[in-house]
């Protein structure tokens, strides 16, 4: 078995160049998308495999991402490529989860939210309408 762990694409907080404008749970910005839907062209050449491994089938079976937006977005692009659903697990994030200076907690985005901006996508059980 292969696992490859992707990094999600350029995000606001990425970009900034004064931290104290960062927020919760940053979107990609114009270059980061761009990012996204290159990675989602790439990985269906089956670039990232030897020759051996481009004979063998499909070069994923599945796509798991964090419910952050940045990594929904970044993910999008792959899972329509692949023709795979993302699978969103609520343990798969940096040490910490969402951080911005001064906030002790912050959700993220509620399973309704999550469900309209990506249809399609599997939700843990975990998200709820809260985050």
């Amino acid at each position: 078995m292969d696992l490859f762990f992707i990094r999600h694409g350029e995000s606001f907080n990425n970009a900034l160049t004064d931290v104290s404008q960062r927020v919760a749970d940053p979107p990609l910005t114009e270059r980061g998308q761009q990012q996204a839907d290159r990675l989602g062209a790439f990985v269906t050449t089956g670039g990232h495999l030897d020759q051996r491994e481009r004979e063998s089938g499909p070069p994923f079976h599945q796509v798991y991402c964090s419910p952050m937006l940045r990594t929904l977005q970044t993910a999008l692009p792959v899972s329509e490529a692949l023709g795979l659903p993302s699978q969103l697990w609520v343990d798969v994030h940096e040490v910490g989860g969402i951080w911005v200076d001064g906030i002790d907690h912050s959700p993220g985005m509620g399973r309704g939210q999550i469900e309209a901006q990506f249809p399609g996508a599997i939700l843990a059980d975990e998200i709820t309408d809260e985050g």
